[in-house]
């Protein structure tokens, strides 16, 4: 029941999946650059203003560091040390799924161009790997995997090889006596 008011509630905000996947890790974000806001505030004495103390957060977490505000005590530098660990994490954890956003958009784009073109004559002879003027279903569905790079040809070879030893009495198609013949033999 949860589940489902989730999943309608995020139905009616209309923002897209990758916005949901994207969200834990900008709360995160968020979550450590407070505590960096928090961190040199209270080791300024509380006399720096949000606005700098949000300056010091973010450019320390991207590694910029100008060096302009730091830590005056120790106590300071030691927490520092540690913000600057877990706030590079969270900052490149949100920027790495900005770009895997960007780069499944891309692939999905790419794959839905490929399932959707159709084959032409000059595409037929590589469909039809038995070169017997048909193309079988089973043939289409690996080529068209194969193009949109799901499968290799390698990786094709292997299980076709594995299919043939399996095959003991090369009929095409593996029986029952065929599986008892392959696993008494291996």
């Amino acid at each position: 029941m949860a589940a489902g008011g989730a999943l309608s509630r995020r139905a009616q905000l209309h923002l897209p999946e990758g916005v949901w996947k994207l969200l834990p890790s900008i709360i995160q974000a968020a979550i450590v650059l407070g505590l960096g806001m928090l961190l040199i505030w209270l080791d300024s004495g509380k006399s720096l203003s949000m606005g700098r103390c949000f300056y010091f957060a973010v450019v320390t977490s991207t590694t910029v560091g100008y060096g302009d505000i730091s830590p005056v005590t120790n106590a300071g530098r030691g927490f520092a040390c540690l913000y600057l660990l877990v706030g590079v994490v969270a900052i490149g954890n949100v920027l790495s799924h900005i770009a895997g956003y960007f780069v499944d958009a891309k692939q999905r784009e790419t794959l839905e161009r490929i399932l959707s073109k159709k084959i032409t004559k000059e595409d037929f002879e590589k469909f039809d790997v038995d070169g017997d003027g048909r193309i079988e279903k089973t043939e289409f569905v690996v080529r068209k995997l194969m193009l949109m790079g799901l499968l290799n040809a390698e990786d094709v070879e292997r299980v076709e090889t594995e299919f043939e030893v399996m095959d003991a009495d090369g009929s095409g198609e593996i029986t029952m006596e065929d599986l008892d013949m392959y696993l008494h033999d291996h």
